[in-house]
């Protein structure tokens, strides 16, 4: 019955915000452009310096065992900071387009990475960037789609509830509301800290040797 309660709370929400979750969508998508355009309009000279690196690392990388506890530290670090970050912009209406761009980076490091080593490697490039990146982001795109449009509403509501007397309990709710969602989007990164530290390294490692 709970389940039922929440899919339908989930479904009204998403019906009162599609014109927000096309938004944000929208900034994520033009980063993931903007980020394969990027990669793309390299220079020869830096491409061929990069492909010598990359070579270098995946050879160190098919032979070396990956430290997967420090890889678990510095995927949580910068899943929390984007988290952060993203939780701050909703702290004002005035903040929310820094929330739209913390978006717009995430698509741009996205695109970027993935437009380079194909660009470097060819399909071979393309399969690393799908078995590397696409476990954990797929559920961080998702939750930062969700999260960034929860933040949006938040924000307006807070501007709302200034302009109106005796809202004590609304801006208590609004409040609680952000705890939980910000618990809940907690969770969920921890789990994407995980899979990139601890199941990413296991599939990726037979990639790596056919990338020398």
């Amino acid at each position: 019955m709970r389940l039922k309660e929440l899919e339908k709370t989930v479904l009204q929400q998403c019906g009162r915000s599609r014109a927000l979750y096309l938004i944000v969508a929208l900034f994520l998508i033009l980063g993931l452009i903007i980020g394969t355009i990027a990669a793309l309009v390299l220079k020869n000279t830096e491409l061929s310096a990069a492909t010598d690196y990359m070579s270098r690392f995946f050879s160190a990388y098919s032979l070396q065992s990956v430290n997967k506890h420090e890889v678990f530290q510095i995927a949580l670090y910068n899943n929390f900071k984007s988290l952060l970050f993203l939780w701050m912009s909703g702290l004002s209406l005035f903040l929310v387009p820094f929330a739209l761009l913390q978006v717009g980076i995430k698509g741009f490091k996205l695109g970027f990475a993935i437009a380079f080593l194909s660009k470097m490697f060819h399909w071979k490039g393309v399969l690393f960037a799908l078995i590397s990146m696409l476990p954990q982001n797929l559920i961080v795109l998702p939750v930062f789609i969700l999260y960034g449009v929860f933040i949006v509403r938040k924000a307006g509501q807070l501007y709302q509830l200034k302009r109106k007397n005796n809202v004590k309990l609304e801006k208590k709710r609004l409040y609680l509301s952000g705890f939980k969602a910000a618990a809940v989007t907690s969770v969920l990164m921890v789990i994407c800290s995980v899979l990139e530290a601890y199941f990413v390294p296991i599939i990726v490692r037979p990639v790596c040797a056919l990338m020398i």
